[in-house]
């Protein structure tokens, strides 16, 4: 995975920074220390037709640092005894053919999709993907059909492939087991555990949502944020995989609750952030933010054009979460890196 710098800015308290630029704006926030109130800083537009700043209230797609949750989904229900982290694949989704979920005489378990070494391809290269992304309805059956009549392209547990396809399986065990939609499990077990009131995965007439934007060939700013056109349903493409909305705020609440071991136990925890191949764990890699160690994740969705990052050190007490609504490729790399430094030496990192 390549890692983005933070965005990140010395502020003194909650406040809103002119804009820096199109190709920069989000709400960061982030405490150095477990005992101290964070900072966010929330910088440029939100809704630049309607002239919107983003603020501390904005909520965001995350992308895949949904991964984060879903693991956590899987791990509770691990807890609950409903299901196991070694059981094969084929024995909650008996229709995927048993065939093509084994290779080389080992088969695909829920750890190894957890951990992005299962060897299902990936769906995204599918007609039906480019057909049905942002602008139709996917529901996890049907994406599990775009995979399943095609063999593994690797020996489960053999290499690391960051896999979407892999968490959109995962949504769709969650739900079988658990007997809920995944997004109602979600709801419920995790989100409402580590006491989230503005984190979801629908969000009705896109309430409170920034809109993405990213740059097309001719380098002119766009979005998708066609209300006509973009509405809430297109995320079912991400289910399990990249469709969390939530405001910076409840991200780092997400941080503390999660490595506190508020929503699943400390064992539990310790499982999701121990790294594999590639230093993944479920759901979590890891990485430095200058000298310190982190259990790291970021998120993009292109072109929707929604990019951040969020990561923490338990021992420290550092946390921070960025969510921004430009699109990765299009970030302003000068004014990311100018507030990288600034909370490098805050932070004494």
């Amino acid at each position: 995975m390549k890692l983005l710098l933070p965005v990140l800015l010395a502020a003194a308290s909650t406040h809103a920074c002119a804009v820096t630029g199109e190709a920069f704006s989000g709400v960061l926030t982030y405490k150095c220390t477990a005992a101290e109130t964070p900072t966010t800083v929330a910088f440029g537009g939100c809704d630049r037709e309607a002239g919107i700043p983003c603020a501390p209230a904005t909520k965001f797609r995350i992308g895949s640092m949904s991964k984060s949750f879903t693991a956590a989904a899987v791990l509770a229900l691990a807890e609950d005894r409903k299901l196991t982290l070694d059981d094969p694949l084929s024995a909650w989704l008996p229709e995927y053919p048993r065939a093509n979920l084994e290779k080389g005489g080992v088969a695909v378990t829920l750890r190894t999709l957890l951990s992005h070494e299962s060897g299902v391809p990936a769906w995204e290269g599918s007609e039906f993907f480019k057909s049905h992304l942002w602008v139709a309805t996917v529901t996890l059956e049907e994406i599990m059909g775009s995979v399943s009549g095609s063999p593994l392209v690797a020996v489960p547990g053999s290499t690391f492939a960051y896999s979407n396809t892999g968490y959109n399986l995962l949504a769709l065990v969650v739900e079988r087991a658990s007997g809920e939609r995944f997004e109602d499990f979600l709801r419920a077990r995790i989100v409402g555990t580590a006491g989230l009131a503005d984190t979801g995965i629908t969000l009705p007439g896109q309430a409170g949502l920034a809109k993405g934007y990213f740059k097309d060939s001719a380098g002119r700013w766009g979005s998708l944020y066609d209300y006509a056109k973009f509405i809430d349903r297109d995320m079912s493409a991400m289910q399990g995989s990249g469709s969390v909305y939530a405001t910076a705020g409840d991200v780092l609440r997400w941080l503390d609750a999660f490595s506190a071991g508020k929503v699943v136990s400390p064992a539990s925890v310790a499982l999701a952030l121990a790294p594999n191949l590639d230093g993944y764990g479920f759901g979590w890699a890891e990485s430095h933010l200058h000298d310190t160690p982190l259990h790291w994740h970021n998120g993009a969705l292109s072109p929707a054009g929604f990019a951040g990052e969020m990561g923490f050190n338990a021992e420290r007490g550092f946390a921070y979460a960025l969510l921004g609504n430009v699109d990765v490729d299009d970030l302003d790399a000068d004014a990311r890196s100018s507030l990288y430094r600034e909370m490098i030496a805050r932070c004494a990192l």
